[in-house]
């Protein structure tokens, strides 16, 4: 029975990636038409304007833009693409002729914070004053085809009153983004991330953010409270992308999530818990103009843990330049889970409008539907809204990010959580800054008791410019 299973579902995603080729090429045939001796071919379609989310990676510890390509100039206004700003991160290279005009770097940094943590009253936690020590340390390195950036960011609580002991806490985090080329028309990209350490600790910590369009967006999925000691996460990704002509590319991406969380002996409820999950996607993307690309893919993932659940589906989308400044990026289909996943959602989705109102200032809103064993072991089916904006003003800059989730989680109430991180970060000097922030938690299910965890933090950030290496 398993084994029938199996074989429908590799028979169903192996149908719509024959979908997705007969699509590619019925639009190839639609978009080139052959020449005839009386007229003269057109013009050749334009290309894709401006590099991909994978030609930037996010900042473990600021949470800024880091540009891993050599193009300085990443936005093209002709185009309706305003520039955004680099900030300290502008090294890196794409292609083998520009790998001698770039050097490996090596940036570093830590800031000091002095953090107020509210008493927890469902689960017994006092509030406390606290102080937490996070170094970063990153290296930017090119190669003959590409480039890639490895990052690690840890937050360590010396003295936390709230654990046994009172003894020192932390929570390290890594990452690695990578993209290189094959063959002209065959490129590849690989982001990994991962963290582990004290649940508590982890809260304190920068929150995580995506990047789309060039605008880091907040993983709302990162912002869940867990009932737990330790935690420890992995999420990685390998994308192929086979680029047949300037219009037309196809995808194919692996995806590998692992959370662990250890049980917490003050809380009954929270027992330890692991899953594995192991997913596959294909996608095919048709580019009409500089403003508007059509895109199709189906999926499938499978989580080895506890009952047999596995999930597929497929769907369209698009990626839409809507203004100068806005763009859409949108998806959606039918999806299908089997019953040890703990529910039918029958869709899922996932839109995300991003917009840079300048060179320096930037907003978004996203929403999305999607099956996630991320940051919940239990977890299944997660519903999502974020926003989240950043204004500078002169030498302070001003945002906040804030949103709702909630889980499906497999034999265990529903998670429900809300939260908002307003901050302010002033520049003493370039290198040099303040920064004031607050964030607060309000939680049900998900095997905590109903409450609210508020935590407000100042603190003094060091981060140099990076500094080339031979």
């Amino acid at each position: 029975m398993n084994n029938w299973l199996s074989l429908r579902r590799v028979a169903l995603v192996g149908m719509w990636s024959g979908i997705l080729l007969i699509a590619g090429s019925g639009a190839l045939a639609q978009n080139t038409p052959a020449p005839s001796p009386s007229t003269n071919p057109g013009p050749p379609p334009p290309p894709q304007v401006g590099p991909t989310a994978d030609s930037y990676a996010v900042s473990l510890s600021t949470g800024e833009i880091i540009n891993i390509t050599s193009d300085q100039d990443v936005g093209n206004a002709s185009s309706g693409q305003p520039p955004i700003s680099l900030a300290e991160y502008t090294d890196g290279l794409r292609t083998r002729e520009q790998a001698k005009e770039y050097r490996r770097e090596f940036f570093y940094g830590v800031s000091v914070a002095s953090a107020y943590t509210s008493a927890y009253a469902a689960l017994g936690i006092p509030s406390q004053v606290s102080t937490t020590i996070s170094p970063y340390i990153a290296l930017l390195m090119p190669t003959k085809t590409g480039s890639f950036i490895l990052q690690y960011d840890a937050v360590v609580n010396p003295h936390d009153s709230n654990v046994l002991g009172k003894g020192p806490q932390a929570y390290q985090a890594f990452s690695l983004t990578a993209q290189g080329a094959m063959t002209r028309r065959l490129s590849w990209t690989l982001i990994a991330s991962g963290g582990y350490g004290s649940e508590a600790t982890r809260l304190e910590g920068p929150l995580t953010f995506s990047v789309v369009q060039s605008i880091p967006v907040l993983d709302a999925s990162s912002t869940v409270l867990l009932p737990a000691t330790n935690v420890l996460f992995f999420a990685n990704t390998a994308r192929l992308i086979f680029q047949k002509n300037e219009r037309n590319s196809f995808g194919f991406t692996l995806l590998h999530t692992y959370t662990g969380i250890d049980g917490d002996p003050s809380n009954p409820n929270a027992s330890g818990q692991h899953s594995n999950a192991l997913g596959v996607k294909v996608d095919y993307e048709h580019v009409i103009s500089t403003r508007l690309a059509l895109k199709s893919y189906a999926d499938e993932e499978t989580v080895f843990s506890g009952a047999p659940c596995y999930t597929f589906g497929g769907g369209v989308g698009l990626s839409a330049r809507l203004t100068r400044a806005i763009s859409l990026d949108v998806e959606g289909g039918p999806q299908f889970t089997s019953a040890g996943c703990g529910g039918q959602q029958g869709a899922n989705f996932s839109a995300i409008l991003v917009g840079h109102v300048n060179q320096k200032d930037r907003v978004y809103v996203s929403a999305s539907r999607q099956f996630t064993t991320a940051y919940q072991a239990s977890g299944t089916w997660q519903d999502n809204v974020a926003a989240g904006f950043s204004k500078s003003m002169g030498r302070a800059t001003f945002a906040t990010d804030a949103g709702f989730v909630r889980e499906t989680l497999v034999n265990a109430p529903a998670y429900h959580g809300y939260f908002v991180a307003p901050r302010l970060h002033v520049a003493i000097v370039n290198s040099l800054g303040f920064t004031a922030g607050y964030r607060a938690f309000r939680v049900t299910g998900g095997g905590l008791p109903s409450g609210v965890l508020n935590y407000a933090a100042v603190s003094l950030d060091w981060y140099p410019a990076g500094v080339r290496l031979k």
